[in-house]
């Protein structure tokens, strides 16, 4: 079948650590519609694996110890970010996974509200406290 939709194909790596990696074997993002490439990314490797693991335990010990007005901050700046970029992540979830962009849309906003709830949890647990 012919590809349906011109997309310009992006690379995305991938972060571990605050550090994007852009190494190991390149795998290409097929559309499930049509099975045109959408997107290149990477497939790390064990030793990526173990850096992310290392990274995810050094930033927990460092996270456990904010007080909770700060991870408040932080869980809202990731929805305010995610929010920001509805559109962009909409049409990734659309273009990989064949969803329509109502849906893909709905998706994003859940995502949004996913880290809203963290906030509201996050006031719960300091109050328990």
């Amino acid at each position: 079948m012919a590809p349906m939709t011109e997309v310009e194909v992006a690379t995305h790596g991938f972060l571990i650590g605050g550090k994007w990696y852009e190494d190991g074997t390149a795998q290409d993002i097929r559309s499930p519609f049509d099975g045109s490439v959408v997107s290149r990314t990477w497939v790390g490797t064990r030793k990526h694996a173990e850096q992310a693991i290392t990274a995810a335990v050094t930033a927990f010990g460092t996270t456990r110890r904010l007080p909770a007005f700060e991870r408040q901050r932080v869980l809202r700046a990731v929805a305010a970010g995610i929010a920001a970029r509805r559109e962009e992540f909409a049409r990734s979830i659309c273009l990989e996974a064949g969803k329509p962009i109502k849906v893909a849309r709905v998706e994003v906003d859940r995502a949004v509200f996913t880290f809203q709830i963290c906030v509201r949890m996050t006031l719960v647990l300091q109050k328990m406290e």
